[in-house]
């Protein structure tokens, strides 16, 4: 027993220290592992900032590619809406364009309906002889509207049926000149004109195939929108069956129309 008590003087203060005492790394390997992370961390911060300036490149990149695509997009739309822009202008300029033909025949319809026109109403041949006759044409105002400064040329001249082609005849004569002269709608005047004595009296009677008489002629004047017209008329009596006609017992030539020499404007 007396053994026994020296050595539990021993075992409980060194038990007492251990379980007392907390457990604590050893200074050399606490200043070790402090001094690799400590070197470790520019390491890192090196690494992070590489990743970051990568991220950023990599961002300013998409960006760019970004752009670009927008641009090209845009470049696109502005084409699109540029060719959509010109056609809506080849639109207008063509609506425009059959606008105004439109306006200018309505207005040329409006004139030809309105305007004056003086033509041939009717003609005759009276004979004082055989020999001698006189041509009495009646022109009428056709239109609506009045017809101004009137010039008349008419003459009288004998030759075959047909005319051969290329016949030209003699020059009409200026018989009525009246600058102030108006020829209301619906009015007529008679021109008249007898065989020139220059006419040489025909060998045949008058009215047969060789000796007819033909009337031609012409009238200018100006409507009422200002504008210079003309009425050619070429009449003949005579070929195979000349006509006749009876007024008050008396009897007159009834020439008729020429297939050519009656235009008018």
């Amino acid at each position: 027993m007396k053994a026994i008590f020296p050595l539990r003087l021993i075992f409980i203060p060194a038990f007492a220290f251990l379980f007392a005492s907390p457990t604590q790394p050893r200074p050399d390997q606490s200043q070790h592992i402090t001094s690799r992370e400590a070197r470790q961390v520019p390491f890192l911060e090196v690494a992070q900032n590489q990743q970051a300036h990568t991220d950023s490149l990599n961002a300013t990149e998409s960006n760019k590619d970004e752009e670009i695509e927008i641009q090209k997009k845009v470049s696109s739309y502005t084409g699109w809406l540029v060719l959509v822009g010109s056609i809506q202008f080849l639109a207008l300029v063509t609506q425009a364009i059959v606008f105004y033909r439109t306006l200018r025949q309505m207005q040329d319809t409006d004139k030809r309906q309105l305007r004056a026109y003086l033509c041939v109403d009717n003609a005759r041949i009276k004979f004082y002889s055989p020999t001698l006759p006189e041509a009495i044409v009646t022109l009428k105002n056709c239109g609506k509207t009045p017809a101004y400064g009137a010039k008349y040329q008419i003459h009288l001249w004998v030759g075959p049926h047909p005319l051969p082609k290329n016949t030209i005849l003699p020059t009409p004569i200026e018989i009525v000149d009246e600058p102030s002269a108006v020829i209301g709608p619906g009015n007529a005047i008679s021109l008249a004109h007898q065989k020139h004595p220059s006419v040489a009296t025909p060998q045949t009677p008058l009215g047969s195939p060789a000796s007819t008489i033909y009337i031609y002629g012409t009238v200018a004047y100006r409507d009422a929108f200002q504008q210079e017209r003309h009425t050619n008329f070429r009449l003949s009596w005579g070929g195979t069956a000349p006509r006749m006609i009876v007024e008050n017992g008396e009897k007159f030539g009834n020439p008729q129309t020429e297939p050519s020499g009656n235009e008018a404007d």
